[in-house]
Formats: structure tokens, sequence, C-alpha cells
């Protein structure tokens, strides 16, 4: 029979400060690549050396063509990856940032950061505002609705 472990809360703490850690490194890891990825595609894009105008320009638009593709789409996972990783800096949960990362919409890096940030400071204003329920507590109860008076 196993036996349960028990921990205490700051060994919780401990494990799930080192499992977020590992998600953040894993999504920096990510963007890292994905820009390594988006800088070799743009250097094949400029090609030093042109090519004769007595090879097949059709196959060389696809190839193009193609190769614009697949760099738009790295790109995309890019910017992706890097909305969720700054959205994680400002201080949003994995399960926030899938509800979140629809609203940032920026293309560079400085945009995103600052638009994250943003959204982190309207999301916890909304959240503290105290507009959403009635405080049972509180000695004065202006604008609550009670049906038993």
């Amino acid at each position: 029979m196993s036996e349960e472990v028990l921990l205490n809360q700051e060994e919780v703490n401990e494990v799930v400060k080192k499992r977020l850690d590992r998600e953040k490194r894993k999504y920096r890891e990510e963007v890292e690549a994905l820009k390594a990825r988006i800088a070799e595609l743009e250097g094949e894009g400029n090609p030093e050396e042109e090519e004769t105008p007595e090879e097949e320009p059709e196959a060389s638009d696809e190839q193009t063509e193609d190769k614009n593709d697949e760099q738009a789409e790295y790109k995309a996972k890019y910017l992706n990856a890097l909305k969720q990783a700054k959205l994680l800096d400002a201080g949003f949960s994995f399960d926030q940032i899938s509800k979140y990362e629809q609203y940032v919409t920026g293309e560079s890096s400085e945009e995103i950061e600052r638009q994250a940030l943003e959204l982190s400071q309207e999301v916890q204003s909304h959240n503290t505002s105290g507009k959403g329920y009635a405080d049972p507590g509180a000695t004065e109860k202006k604008g609550v609705w009670n049906p038993f008076q």
C-alpha cells in the first residue's frame, strides 16, 4: 500500500512555483525557436545570387510562394507564443491566457508586452471594483436591492 504524502503550504507553493517556471521556460524556448525559424526563412527569401532567366519562372514563383506561406505560418505561431509568454509575465494564469490572448493584437514584442500589461491592469481593476456583487458585511448598503424591505 502507498502512504499518503502530506505537504505543508510552503512545500505546495514551491512545487507550484517550479511547475510555473517550467511552463514559462517552455513558452520562452518555443518563442526563441520560432524566432530563429523566421530569421532562417527570411534569409532564404533574400538570396544573394539571382536566378538566371533561363530557369523555370513558374517553379521559382511557386517556391517563393511556399516559402512566404511557411514564413507567415511561423510568424503567426511566434506571435501567438509571444502573446502567451507576455500574458504569463503580466500575471495571468494558464486558464486565463486562452480567454484573454485574443485581446492582444500587437505585431511586435514591445506592442504585445504593452498590451498585455494594459489588459492585466484592466482585468484587475474590474475584479477589485466590487461592482459585481454586494458585500454582505457592509454596514452601509447603498444601491443594493433588498426585497424584504
